[in-house]
């Protein structure tokens, strides 16, 4: 009488969150005998790899071995992957060289469970929060925003958006107008009345 066992225990990090942009994963330490393979939404063929990238939620997965001509499953165990994060960077895309202070924010369905890091000009700025404003009037002509929002379990998402700081200076009544969430159109006045007819 021979006995056969099967092991599948998959460690905490991986029950409770991924990263879904954080590459592959070998799972291969986790079955027990060596030389099986898994089966199960997010693994790559039958392999010990597994791609959380493009799957979210909880994904069914076991543990598959051949033996004496029979292939032994073992019980199912779930890897749950973070949705990834859709989120834009809003604010003026053309600037003028004398608007010290530009206001940017984040566009997203959630900003509450997220931190923020910004930079512009490669230089970190102050706060982790949903919106920042950014002195654009000693940069060169064309400039980026960073955005990278981190999670409560510590996936990044990286957005960035290019800004044109233009040589000309902007009148006091200079607004932006903001066309489908982009600004498009840096309009500017002197006189306190303006209309604009779109053709």
């Amino acid at each position: 009488l021979s006995m056969f066992y099967i092991k599948f225990i998959l460690p905490g990090n991986l029950t409770k969150g991924v990263c879904p942009l954080n590459g592959n994963i070998n799972l291969g330490p986790y079955g027990e005998p060596n030389g099986g393979y898994f089966s199960g939404g997010g693994i790559v063929g039958k392999s010990v790899i597994f791609n959380p990238y493009g799957v979210e939620g909880k994904m069914p997965i076991q543990y598959n071995f051949l033996y004496q001509g029979e292939i032994i499953t073992s019980s199912m165990q779930s890897i749950t992957v973070e949705s990834e994060y859709d989120f834009s960077i809003v604010g003026s895309q053309i600037v003028c060289k004398n608007s010290p202070d530009n206001y940017y924010w984040i566009s997203a369905s959630d900003t509450s469970n997220y931190s923020y890091q910004w930079m512009s000009n490669d230089v970190k700025l102050s706060g982790n929060h949903a919106s920042v404003l950014i002195n654009w009037s000693k940069v060169t002509p064309s400039q980026k925003v960073v955005v990278t929002a981190t999670s409560k379990n510590g996936c990044s998402y990286k957005k960035e958006l290019i800004v044109h700081v233009k040589d000309t200076l902007a009148t006091r009544k200079s607004f932006p107008i903001f066309i489908d969430s982009e600004m498009k159109i840096l309009a500017c006045s002197d006189t306190s009345a303006n209309i604009y007819r779109w053709i």
